[in-house]
C-alpha cells in the first residue's frame, strides 16, 4: 500500500465522518470508554471474574464517579460563579479608579469616563435575578429547546450501550476486523495499530490524570492564598491544560488580576506567582512525565492547530478527533519516513 493509497483512504475517511458527524458522537464517545475500561475489565477477567460482571464493576464505578462529580463538584462551580459574577464589578470599579486614569493620561484624553462601574454592576445584577442563577439559567434554556432534550437524552442513553457492547465483544471486534485485512499487509498494519495505542493510551489516560492533578492543584493553592474564585479558576486552568501552554497562560492571567483587584495592591500577585512557578516546574519535571511521558510527541503548534481544525470541521467531534488523528499520523509518516530509508 503507497502512500497515495493511504492519503486517499484518509480523504474518504474524512469525507464519511463529516456526513456522518451529526449522529457520530456517542458512537465516539461509546468507543472511547470501551478504549480506555477495557484494560480494567481485561485485569478484572485475568482475576477470574466474569467478563460481564467486570464489565459491570467498572461501569458502575464510571456512574459513582460521574455522580459524586455532579453532586459535589457541580455545586462547588456554581457557587464559585455566582463569587465570579459579584466580584465582576469589583474588577471594573478598580479598572476604572486605577488603570482608566493612566490610560487616558498616557493617550492625552480628558480623562472621560467610559467604564460606570455602577450602572454596569445593576445591569448585572438585574440579568442575574431575571435568570435565576446559573442552574436557573441553564434550565430555561434547556427546556425551550424540547428538541435538544431529547436529543441529548438520546446520546447520554446511546454512549454506554455502545460501551457495553464493545466492551464485552471488544476481542471479537478486533478478530473481525483483522479479518478484512489483506493478508500482504495485514502484519505491518497491526504493528501501526499497536504503536497507534501505544501513543494514544499513553496520552489520553496520562493527560486526563495530568489535567486532574493540575486542577486539583491550582484550586487548593489559590483557596490557600485566599482567592474569592479560585476554585474556578483552577478548574478552569486544569481543563485547559490539553491545550500546551494555554491552561496556564489563562489561569495565571486570571489570577493575577484577581488577586490584584481582591487585595487592591501588586503585592498580592507574588503569591499567585510563586504557586504557578513551582507547580509549573513540578509539571515539567515530574507530573507530565510520569504520567503522559513524551509517547505522543506533537509539538504545541501541531496540538493547538490540531484542536482548532478538528472543532472547526466537525465541531465537538472534531475536537475529540483530533489529537488522537493527528497522532495517528505522526506514527504513519514515521513508518513511512522509516520505510523510505529502508529502501534507499
Amino acid at each position: 500500500m503507497n502512500p497515495c493509497s493511504i492519503i486517499a483512504l484518509f480523504v474518504v475517511i474524512g469525507g464519511i465522518l463529516y456526513f456522518i458527524s451529526p449522529i457520530l458522537s456517542p458512537f465516539l464517545v461509546g468507543a472511547l470508554l470501551a478504549w480506555l475500561f477495557n484494560p480494567a475489565v481485561a485485569r478484572l477477567a485475568r482475576w477470574h471474574v466474569p467478563r460481564l460482571v467486570s464489565i459491570l464493576l467498572v461501569l458502575l464505578m464510571l456512574v459513582v464517579i460521574i455522580l459524586v462529580v455532579v453532586l459535589l463538584v457541580v455545586p462547588l462551580i456554581g457557587t464559585q460563579l455566582i463569587k465570579l459574577l459579584h466580584f465582576i464589578p469589583t474588577i471594573i470599579t478598580f479598572a476604572q479608579q486605577n488603570l482608566v486614569p493612566r490610560i487616558n493620561h498616557l493617550l492625552g484624553a480628558d480623562g472621560a469616563q467610559w467604564l460606570d462601574a455602577n450602572s454596569l454592576k445593576s445591569m448585572l445584577v438585574q440579568n442575574w435575578m431575571k435568570a435565576g442563577g446559573v442552574v436557573g439559567w441553564a434550565w430555561q434554556t434547556v427546556l425551550r429547546s424540547g428538541m435538544e432534550v431529547l436529543r441529548l437524552a438520546g446520546f447520554v442513553i446511546l454512549i454506554p450501550v455502545v460501551a457495553l457492547y464493545l466492551l464485552y465483544d471488544w476481542q471479537g471486534v478486533l478478530t473481525g476486523v483483522h479479518s478484512y485485512l489483506p493478508r500482504r499487509f495485514a502484519p505491518t498494519i497491526v504493528a501501526l495499530v499497536k504503536e497507534c495505542d501505544q501513543v494514544l493510551a499513553a496520552f489520553f489516560r496520562g493527560q486526563l490524570l495530568v489535567m486532574l492533578t493540575l486542577g486539583t492543584i491550582y484550586a487548593i493553592g489559590l483557596s490557600a492564598l485566599g482567592m474569592q474564585v479560585g476554585v474556578l479558576i483552577g478548574l478552569v486552568t486544569g481543563l485547559l491544560a490539553i491545550v500546551p501552554y494555554l491552561g496556564v497562560s489563562v489561569g495565571l492571567l486570571s489570577a493575577i488580576i484577581v488577586a490584584w483587584v481582591q487585595a487592591g495592591n501588586w503585592h498580592a500577585i507574588i503569591p499567585v506567582m510563586i504557586l504557578f512557578a513551582v507547580v509549573q516546574t513540578c509539571d515539567a519535571m515530574f507530573i507530565t512525565p510520569r504520567l503522559v511521558g513524551h509517547r505522543i510527541g506533537l509539538h504545541p503548534v501541531v496540538v493547538i492547530f490540531a484542536i482548532m481544525t478538528g472543532g472547526m470541521l466537525f465541531g465537538f467531534t472534531g475536537v475529540l478527533l483530533a489529537l488522537p488523528v493527528a497522532a495517528v499520523i505522526r506514527v504513519l509518516l514515521r513508518f513511512f519516513c522509516r520505510a523510505g530509508d529502508a529502501h534507499v
